[in-house]
């Protein structure tokens, strides 16, 4: 009977613990959250205006500008994995 009730106490302990490191982790976690909402929102916004600019500045197209973007990603990433495959043999 002891035992169980020292079983009870530890666990209520540790529950309690937990429930503070939880809303701790908890507001760490939505404040991260809520700066990435307000960073995708900006990022939306400079992305219309770039849009914008090449549109009125020199009549490119938005999917020109994400042509040219996709191609700059692949250069990139087949520069990295090239780079990488030769740090294996190294």
């Amino acid at each position: 009977m002891t035992e169980k009730n020292e079983l009870e106490i530890v666990c209520a302990e540790a529950d309690e613990k937990n429930k503070g490191n939880f809303v701790a982790d908890l507001r760490l976690m939505g404040e991260q959250f809520f700066s990435i909402l307000q960073k995708e929102a900006n990022v939306k916004l400079e992305k219309k205006e770039i849009i914008e600019i090449a549109a009125k500045k020199y009549n490119i197209t938005k999917a020109t500008l994400e042509s040219y973007a996709t191609m700059k990603m692949k250069d990139e990433f087949n520069k990295d994995v090239f780079f990488r495959a030769f740090d294996l043999f190294e």
